[in-house]
């Protein structure tokens, strides 16, 4: 005859315990919020450190990646990658959200649609991420932006399986005379230093995910 009882009082104790839980994982988020973004990631990051050491996760701090495109594999390689300490990122996309896309969008929500996918990546980011820095743009200023500058620490040395200047976009530039286009004389030795630079002992790139760059071959 006690069992009913017994019951009550273990479920009564199911309850307190699961409300002191969320009290508690509510006391954790106000002190993460108060926290200053640096202290933040190094917590965040605490099991990442113990797998890489410190030199591993040190050069992910310290690197800057640059995605072009986020759509489907764009914007789970941004989150992950920001997730995973990389220093910097450089969003790049032209398009904005669709009520399509939210399917398979890493953080877009339905009051996203219509806003641009690489600001509203940047900033899903910047709230789980506070110490990341990333900027957006809506183009990488043609092929020629990229290899032509590929020494500058400024600018991605590289970017893999991205077409970032089709026939038509070429014809448009170069009709508008503009100073982003590839002499063809250039061409053979731009092509001829990248893949010399391929050889050299470098380390390696980050890879995966979207159409990414970074500022290591």
């Amino acid at each position: 005859m006690e069992w009913p009882a017994r019951a009550v009082s273990e479920g009564g104790s199911k309850k307190e315990k699961r409300a002191a839980g969320k009290a508690e994982l509510l006391a954790q988020r106000e002190a993460a919020l108060r926290r200053e973004p640096a202290d933040l990631l190094g917590e965040q990051l605490s099991r990442n450190w113990s797998f890489l050491g410190d030199e591993s996760q040190g050069a992910l701090s310290r690197s800057l990646v640059v995605i072009v495109g986020l759509g489907a594999s764009g914007s789970q390689a941004a989150a992950l990658l920001g997730r995973c300490g990389v220093g910097c990122l450089r969003l790049v996309d032209p398009a904005d959200v669709t009520a399509d896309s939210l399917a398979h969008h890493a953080v877009a929500t339905a009051a996203d649609v219509g806003r641009g996918r690489a600001e509203v990546s940047r900033e899903a980011l910047r709230e789980t991420v506070p110490a990341l820095a990333a900027e957006t743009a809506s183009s990488l200023g043609g092929r020629a932006a990229l290899v032509l500058t590929r020494w500058r620490a400024d600018r991605p040395a590289a970017v893999d399986n991205a077409i970032l200047l089709t026939k038509r976009e070429a014809e448009e530039h170069d009709t508008a005379g503009s100073t982003e286009a590839v002499p063809a004389e250039a061409a053979a030795a731009i092509e001829a230093a990248l893949a010399a630079a391929r050889t050299e002992e470098r380390a390696e790139p980050v890879a995966g995910g979207g159409l990414l760059a970074s500022l290591q071959l």
